[in-house]
């Protein structure tokens, strides 16, 4: 395996002077809107990346110097939402442009040899290999359930060693690992409708079987047999995201031979960071490269669940809840308008709120007062107002112009994510 980070296509001059500095990025931008710094801004940083992509293709200067401490910290404060995407006017492919700074951060700025040898561990190595991982959560778990990290909490030891905040975003790890499952295959009930192949992720095994075994049943309750390679490998999406663009195209590789496409319909996820991941395989690999074409058609049978299960119609016989709930859209699946919109398709038949790449804070209202369902408003901070409010039978989803429209729409309890993260978030912000 190659070891120059920009193994791949790299970006070319049009895709940095594509960004025609209007603005529109700003809003949008959660480190520009908490800071407000131009330098942390999309377009702050897209101008920064092309002076280091100016300097490496006129050979003028060294490279190495352009790579300083402040080019450092601002793309890496970047959370690679990508929300700046779509309000952008011109097109421009902002994730691929700061995945590929990264990754010559990664290649020539110095670290600390502890810092080096951990992240190469963590991004080569932990995340190929299950056993990593399954041994890594046995330790977690320990310290869960043995009451060490009560103990821990009380005596306030975490605060003291700056481990609070980090033990809050830790979740809970499962009792049974998805990890035996792989290599399974489950049949459909009733008649065979399709076969599909099911991309498990890589923590999500120790720390989200019950949702991956959920998803399977679903899947098989509508008629699909359901395989579950036992080969597959992390999607790659971290790795890629943090500049170790080489190892996430070994990722890349391992996926694409565990799944041999003409044996499934479509290869299934319920991950949506790994989707749009896997979707982009072929970013990965320049067009002369042999996997590229495989790529292409890995990607065009990747689906999102709820995105496959539109398109196949449900035929399970379906419960009713009368309840009002809050869903969260992925933001990954913003960027992927038909997964966005097929997500929100699934909750239609119950009055929900749909949040379309936003945030939600209490009012200062509630901040003053005790916390209750009632005293909680609902704030929309995305840059084109993506909110809208289904009610039964309404599967379109109908966008309010203003704010106030989506925001008087008043609380809704309880509160739905399907993305992995934001569920791990949500439930660290009840901790001490």
């Amino acid at each position: 395996m190659s070891q120059n980070p920009n193994s791949g296509p790299s970006p070319v001059y049009e895709d940095y002077t594509r960004c025609i500095h209007c603005g529109l990025c700003l809003n949008a931008c959660p480190t520009y809107r908490l800071w407000n710094l131009e330098a942390d801004s999309p377009r702050g940083r897209i101008q920064q990346m092309f002076r280091v992509f100016q300097g490496e293709s006129s050979g003028q200067s060294q490279p190495e110097a352009r790579i300083s401490q402040g080019f450092v910290d601002h793309i890496n404060k970047c959370l690679d939402c990508r929300a700046c995407e779509t309000a952008c006017p011109s097109g421009v492919e902002y994730g691929k442009l700061v995945e590929h700074a990264r990754a010559r951060i990664e290649r020539r700025h110095e670290r600390s040899w502890i810092a080096q040898v951990a992240r190469n561990f963590f991004f080569r190595d932990f995340l190929s290999a299950s056993h990593f991982i399954e041994d890594a959560a046995r330790v977690f778990r320990l310290y869960q359930r043995s009451g060490i990290q009560a103990v821990a909490r009380g005596i306030g030891i975490l605060k003291l060693v700056g481990l609070a905040e980090r033990d809050r975003l830790l979740p809970q790890i499962d009792g049974d690992f998805f990890f035996n499952r792989f290599g399974s295959t489950f049949a459909p009930v009733g008649p065979r409708r399709a076969r599909v192949a099911f991309f498990a992720g890589c923590i999500a095994n120790v720390t989200f079987s019950r949702l991956n075994e959920a998803t399977i049943r679903v899947l098989t309750a509508n008629g699909c047999e359901v395989v579950v390679p036992k080969e597959q490998s992390c999607c790659g999406a971290l790795s890629a995201h943090a500049g170790f663009r080489d190892a996430a195209r070994g990722f890349a590789r391992k996926n694409l031979e565990a799944f041999q496409l003409h044996d499934f319909d479509a290869i299934v996820t319920n991950a949506a960071g790994c989707g749009s991941t896997m979707k982009e395989y072929d970013h990965l690999f320049s067009t002369h490269e042999l996997e590229h074409a495989q790529a292409r058609a890995f990607a065009a049978k990747t689906r999102d669940v709820a995105e496959f299960l539109v398109d196949l119609g449900l035929t399970a016989k379906l419960g009713s809840l009368r309840l009002r709930v809050t869903y969260r859209i992925p933001a990954t699946c913003c960027m992927d308008k038909k997964s966005g919109k097929h997500r929100a398709n699934c909750c239609a038949g119950f009055p929900i709120l749909i949040l379309w790449n936003c945030r939600i804070r209490k009012s200062a209202a509630a901040r003053r007062e005790p916390t209750t369902s009632r005293k909680l408003k609902l704030h929309c901070n995305c840059s084109r107002r993506k909110c809208a409010t289904l009610s039964p039978p309404a599967p379109k989803l109908s966008r309010p112009r203003t704010q106030a429209a989506s925001c008087n729409s008043g609380p809704a309890s309880p509160f739905i994510t399907s993305t992995r993260t934001c569920f791990t978030l949500s439930n660290s912000s009840t901790g001490p």
